[in-house]
This record gives C-alpha cells, sequence and structure tokens, in this order.
C-alpha cells in the first residue's frame, strides 16, 4: 500500500510540474550595434546644429532656449538665436569664437575643455571674455555641454 500511494504522489509530482524549456536565442554580434563613431569634438561640432539651452529649476540664465547655431572650422560662431549673448555689461558683442580643446586653467576639470571667446566694444575700447565649458557627452549627433562648476545643470544640448 504504501509504494502504491508513493509511486501514485510521485507521478503526481512529476506531471503536475511540468515545465517547458525553451533555449535562449544568442545575440548576433555580426549585426554592428551602433552605425557611427563620433569623431573627436573639435571635429565633429563644426557645423549647423540645433540647440536648447538647460537649466536646474529655480537657477539663473536662460533655460529651455532654443535655437540654431553654426560653430564653422576657423573657429568662429554664428549665433543668430544668442545661445550665447550678444551684449555683456561691458559693451556689444563684436565676435564670437571658439577654441575646443583648450588645456583647464581649473586644478578639479583635468580634461581639455571647450572654450567660447566674445569680443566686445564699449566706447573706444576693446575687450574679451571667455566662458569655460566641458563637454559632457559627445556623440554624432548629439552633443551635451555644461558650464564648469554647475554639475551639469546649466548648458546646452545640441542635436543635428
Amino acid at each position: 500500500m504504501k509504494t502504491t500511494l508513493l509511486r501514485l504522489l510521485l507521478l503526481t509530482g512529476l506531471t503536475g510540474c511540468k515545465e517547458e524549456l525553451n533555449p535562449l536565442t544568442l545575440p548576433d554580434h555580426s549585426i554592428p550595434t551602433s552605425g557611427c563613431q563620433p569623431p573627436a569634438i573639435d571635429q565633429n561640432i563644426v557645423g549647423t546644429w540645433h540647440f536648447e539651452s538647460t537649466l536646474a529649476t529655480g537657477g539663473i540664465g536662460r533655460g529651455g532656449q532654443k535655437g540654431t547655431v553654426t560653430f564653422d572650422r576657423k573657429g568662429n560662431i554664428v549665433d543668430p538665436d544668442t545661445l550665447f549673448a550678444n551684449e555683456l555689461s561691458s559693451g556689444s558683442i563684436r565676435s564670437k569664437t571658439y577654441k575646443p580643446l583648450v588645456n583647464s586653467p581649473f586644478s578639479d576639470y583635468t580634461q581639455p575643455l571647450f572654450v567660447v571667446y566674445r569680443t566686445f566694444k564699449d566706447g573706444t575700447n576693446a575687450s574679451s571674455s571667455a566662458e569655460y565649458y566641458y563637454v559632457v557627452s559627445n556623440a554624432c549627433d548629439r552633443i551635451h555641454i555644461s558650464v564648469v562648476h554647475t554639475n551639469n545643470e546649466i548648458g546646452f544640448v545640441l542635436t543635428k
């Protein structure tokens, strides 16, 4: 009797726990996962980009501003939608230029920085200012650039 009961329990257990096993499909490594390897920032930045400025909640500046900006091969910036301000308290901006790989003057930023120079004139005096940014990410069709010392909260995103 015990043997019959054990056989019945074993048979019920084996048929009740029947689980279908399906083999996993292995990934196809012959298909490239990314169609583009971005060039270095000094090459990738050249061209016309759509921008959106970024700004943390409660911060100062111009968050959410959108437009287009062009960076040419010679380091000039064409900025019809004013990503970079057209006036400073010192006077009107006469030209905007950039250098994408400048050695950092800040001890807490060891990587090269992206620098925007604005030349302005007030009356008879001409001068310039430099704004330091770092490249957060550099992809083929998207570049994220942030103002130094802002924890990525102030800057802009460029898209093609």
